[in-house]
């Protein structure tokens, strides 16, 4: 009877925990944000920008990473930030970045570029930056 009780007690538990975690997991659930980051990794794929061989052997899934948090600005915009270490030639890291810039289904805001040249002198170096997707306008409050 008493591992019953606490048997019970432990799936109550368990279902407080998940219940608390859809809700924590709501914020990362935006469709428009995941499109996004979908499509800004098939963009960085076409432009010949992969991950950098660092990244390779930790074996990372991605050379997105998306911030937890989401950052209101002024003028009723919101917008999620997410950081892009990739590796490759500076002509295709500006076409990527022309491109994602005029992206019609997202407005895509770029942060601070870094760069750092290649240590075995050759033609394609690591690029690290930040790219804002918006998220939402208060057109009201635009301007004012």
């Amino acid at each position: 009877m008493a591992r019953q009780a606490n048997l019970a007690g432990l799936q109550k538990e368990g279902e407080e925990v998940g219940a608390k975690l859809g809700e924590l997991e709501k914020q990362f659930a935006d469709k428009t944000i995941q499109d996004a980051v979908k499509k800004i990794g098939a963009m960085l794929e076409a432009n010949k920008l992969e991950m950098t061989p660092e990244a390779k052997l930790r074996r990372d899934t991605s050379a997105i990473r998306m911030s937890d948090t989401k950052d209101d600005f002024p003028g009723g915009l919101r917008a999620l930030q997410i950081s892009v270490t990739c590796y490759g030639k500076w002509k295709d890291l500006a076409t990527f970045i022309a491109s994602v810039e005029s992206m019609k289904e997202f407005t895509v805001v770029l942060g601070d570029l870094r760069g750092e040249g290649d240590k075995n002198a050759g033609d394609k170096h690591t690029y690290n930056f930040d790219l804002w997707i918006m998220m939402r306008r208060d057109l009201d409050k635009i301007g004012r």
